[in-house]
């Protein structure tokens, strides 16, 4: 595991990110809207890796979501299904993943969380895999990405 990160819950990864989210909306210079929604069924005691939802929250803002011509939008949901957690994270970002490599994407960062996610998942008895979608390509005339985070209890 990175020194970065450390395993932590769910529940401290969903106030990391409202904490991150409501930092730079008080910015001036950001200009951007976000919904964050919880189902309550969801376990948020599970453990889980650190910036989880963090890392693409970030990443974000790193591909010019605030300077969208309609204004930055960020809808992150955690829903409780058969199998355990899976978490959306939407974006209109101006990214379309399709189009970079992983390491134009957002760098070391991702193989960083990669690592933590592998060793994650060596050590506990849930599992954690995310799929990044761009969203021009998944779903016509619409612009920015989606990453569903599943975690299997």
């Amino acid at each position: 595991m990175s020194t970065e990160n450390s395993y932590g819950t769910l529940g401290s990864e969903i106030q990391s990110a409202k904490e991150y989210l409501s930092l730079k909306s008080s910015e001036d210079k950001e200009k951007f809207s976000y919904d964050f929604s919880v189902d309550p069924q969801a376990d948020t005691h599970i453990p889980v890796p650190g910036a989880l939802i963090k890392s693409f929250v970030e990443n974000t803002f790193l591909n010019n979501l605030s300077q969208h011509s309609e204004g930055g939008k960020i809808d992150i949901s955690i829903h409780r299904t058969t199998l355990g957690i899976l978490i959306m994270i939407t974006d209109n970002a101006m990214l379309r993943y399709q189009e970079y490599n992983r390491g134009r994407i957002i760098g070391n960062r991702l193989e960083l969380l990669d690592q933590d996610i592998l060793e994650f998942n060596k050590e506990h008895e849930c599992s954690i895999n995310y799929q990044l979608l761009d969203l021009a390509y998944t779903e016509p005339g619409q612009t920015g990405s989606r990453v569903l985070i599943t975690i299997v209890i």
